[in-house]
């Protein structure tokens, strides 16, 4: 019966957005992501449906699935970061700052890094 209400598949595609957006797990993504939790949101909210409600309640556990991930690869990279302390490097020496993106321009890699980064996230914060 519920195969021929046209409501029936209405939130398999927010939710494979939100699949999708994870996946893709770039800044622009995770830029749009909240629109398509949105939707699946509002379809549930519409529609009250036990499959809109496992599918709203699946994308949300997803999300928080990939926050747990991207928080204990933070965490991993911390650790490395302060096993290998930075020095401070005299700029009369000519060597670069590795988070100073306008000295490396002309490196193919560090654009290619830089693609789906938002630069200013990982510029360092003045001290106050």
């Amino acid at each position: 019966m519920a195969a021929g209400l046209s409501w029936h598949h209405v939130a398999n595609i927010p939710f494979q957005a939100v699949c999708t957006l994870l996946a893709i797990d770039t800044v622009r993504s995770f830029a749009i992501l909240s629109e398509a939790m949105g939707c699946l949101a509002a379809v549930n909210d519409t529609y009250q449906t036990g499959a809109t409600y496992e599918a709203f309640t699946a994308a949300y556990a997803l999300v928080q699935l990939h926050q747990k991930r991207k928080e204990a690869e933070v965490q991993k990279q911390t650790e490395l970061l302060d096993m290998y302390p930075t020095v401070a490097l005299p700029a009369a020496e000519g060597l670069i700052d590795p988070l100073d993106e306008w000295a490396w321009l002309d490196s193919w890699w560090y654009n290619e890094f830089l693609v789906d980064t938002d630069v200013s996230a990982i510029q360092p914060q003045p001290a106050h």
